[in-house]
């Protein structure tokens, strides 16, 4: 069996999602974090729910469904979406990439602690490299050009808030899609973290619906990158490769995102890691397929 189209596949996705963080710096450039947020996932929710209606699935769902369609809107979109926007405020998008690839470390030990999943010598050892990767990435940042170094230490802790809630919706993912197919899973999460956005647009002072239709060409494009190749088009790309792989390898092909994110973060936006970060970001990957193999 030939293999390599789900590898193109898998390291298509994998782009697309790297892509992100770099695109939102245009964004936000422009608008807030809640604006550009609240305007992504109304692109991408719309997106995701016709491609499951293309695709047969239904949109009625029992109220227990919908509790847990909830649950991963509120910690995959709506919690992690507003830290790793807000965080971009502070720091680059290349630092918080590297913040994000301890994702599975952090969901390790989550599964461990809520779920009684094993913890051999391995595991332990691959996390404890992230946390030096994380340290070492952390402790040897530079400031953002114009910005004083607190903030962006305030920008790497938002970026590790994303962090978070990325692997409690991993963990929470889990069990929903057991009971539902990962389109349905992705395009509720999406849709209900949506409501979130909503419901925080229709407060005083709050002016997302007027910022969002003042962007720019930039700024839009920001938004659809976001909404269509680093939401429905990185899923879809993600899920064709998995047709011809096995769930372990396609794992793998998630340590090239902060690759594709420093690569497009130094050719686009001219940012540069100090050499220690680099080595952390290699110790926090290498932890990662540690404690995801151990």
């Amino acid at each position: 069996m030939n293999r390599l189209p789900s590898y193109l596949f898998l390291a298509l996705a994998t782009l697309f999602w790297g892509g992100t963080q770099v695109v939102a710096k245009f964004g936000l450039r422009e608008v807030s974090p809640l604006t550009l947020a609240t305007w992504r996932f109304l692109v991408a929710g719309a997106v995701l729910v016709l491609l499951v209606r293309l695709s047969g699935g239904s949109l009625r769902y029992r109220a227990a469904d919908w509790r847990d369609f909830a649950l991963l809107g509120l910690t995959g979109v709506f919690g992690f979406n507003l830290f790793l926007f807000s965080g971009l405020h502070f720091t680059s998008a290349s630092e918080s990439a590297l913040m994000l690839a301890a994702s599975p470390v952090v969901g390790g030990i989550l599964g461990w602690q809520f779920r009684g999943e094993r913890l051999g010598p391995v595991r332990v050892g691959g996390i404890l490299l992230s946390v030096a990767g994380l340290a070492a990435v952390v402790l040897a940042g530079r400031p953002l050009p114009g910005t004083p170094p607190a903030q962006r230490l305030v920008g790497d802790l938002l970026a590790l808030g994303a962090t978070c809630c990325w692997a409690v919706y991993t963990l929470l993912g889990k069990e929903v899609m057991r009971r539902h197919s990962p389109l349905v899973a992705t395009a509720m999460a999406a849709v209900t973290g949506f409501a979130g956005f909503l419901a925080v647009s229709l407060l005083p002072g709050v002016h997302v619906w007027r910022d969002g239709l003042g962007m720019s060409a930039a700024g839009w494009a920001s938004v659809l990158y976001m909404a269509i190749l680093g939401g429905a088009a990185g899923f879809w790309a993600w899920y064709r490769g998995l047709e011809g792989v096995e769930v372990t390898t396609a794992s793998t092909f998630q340590n090239l995102i902060p690759v594709w994110t420093l690569l497009l973060g130094s050719l686009i936006l001219g940012e540069r890691l100090t050499w220690l970060q680099l080595l952390g970001g290699l110790g926090v990957v290498i932890g990662c397929i540690v404690t995801a193999r151990g």
